[in-house]
């Protein structure tokens, strides 16, 4: 089973690179920094470290020469993200909080994408504050008016209350999750994957396979459009388990693998419990 495809991405990185041409002449200019950071920003969505953070050192020493804050921002996020996704949580989060008071101060909708990833690394140790974050993140999506922001901001939650076993809240922050992404009508997402691979998750606990089924294939397949191993691992994780409630053995033993197959690049994930 392939589960990886970074078609998408891989254009996406040619083309800002394509964009970078036109500024050969001025490489440490406000526009080449937002450029890096883009860059950076994809590398990191593909789990490739090595470009990723390369792109990152040259956002930030361009935008705090150019003044451009933004970028910094997007660079301060990227190098705390290697941080605490490379399991250095203690040492990350300090610089996401650098990242999200410089985003703060510019008014930047990026704030919002900061507060979720703060509050997804913090939910291992501290759910209470976890949720605090995800409803600043709420607020932030809707000041910013990003959409695909809020159906993730309402859709983690619903996981977080569903770990911790407060049902009832779960299903109602879902439906809303997936009435926001009606409104969304976009085909492939991170909000789209994470609330189906939700859904799936659900009703595979509900003992309604048939549905869970439907639901985990659907995101399962789309996470070949936007191939982040933590993403990848929210599909197929449930899905193995559902082939396994299935009596399917093989066939869960070859999604399984395909999880283990997704770390081949780089060890570690956005969110440790996935492994």
């Amino acid at each position: 089973m392939t589960v990886k495809s970074d078609t998408g991405y891989t254009e996406i990185a040619a083309a800002l690179k394509r964009g970078l041409k036109y500024l050969e002449e001025e490489p440490e200019s406000f526009e080449a920094a937002s450029i890096y950071a883009a860059l950076a920003w994809n590398y990191s969505t593909m789990d490739d470290w090595n470009e990723a953070n390369a792109w990152t050192e040259k956002a930030l020493k361009v935008g705090e020469k150019s003044g451009n804050l933004n970028a910094v921002s997007r660079g301060l996020a990227m190098k705390g993200s290697y941080l605490t996704d490379t399991d250095k949580i203690d040492e990350g989060l300090p610089v996401w909080r650098k990242a999200l008071d410089l985003s703060l101060q510019q008014d930047d909708p990026f704030a919002a994408r900061i507060t979720l990833d703060l509050s997804v690394y913090t939910y291992p140790r501290d759910l209470a504050e976890s949720m605090k974050l995800m409803l600043r993140f709420l607020e932030l999506s809707r000041q910013f008016n990003v959409v695909d922001y809020e159906a993730r901001a309402l859709g983690f939650p619903f996981y977080l209350n569903w770990l911790k076993g407060d049902w009832a809240t779960a299903l109602e922050q879902l439906q809303k999750a997936s009435e926001v992404i009606e409104r969304l009508d976009v085909e492939v997402s991170v909000a789209v994957i994470e609330v189906l691979a939700f859904k799936g998750w659900l009703l595979l606990s509900q003992g309604n396979l048939a549905m869970s089924d439907e639901n985990l294939q659907k995101a399962s397949e789309l996470t070949k459009q936007i191939p982040k191993t933590t993403l990848i691992l929210r599909c197929y994780l449930p899905l193995g388990i559902l082939r396994l409630e299935q009596g399917r053995e093989e066939e869960a033993r070859e999604i399984f693998e395909s999880c283990v197959d997704s770390f081949k690049n780089f060890e570690y994930t956005t969110e440790p419990l996935l492994h």
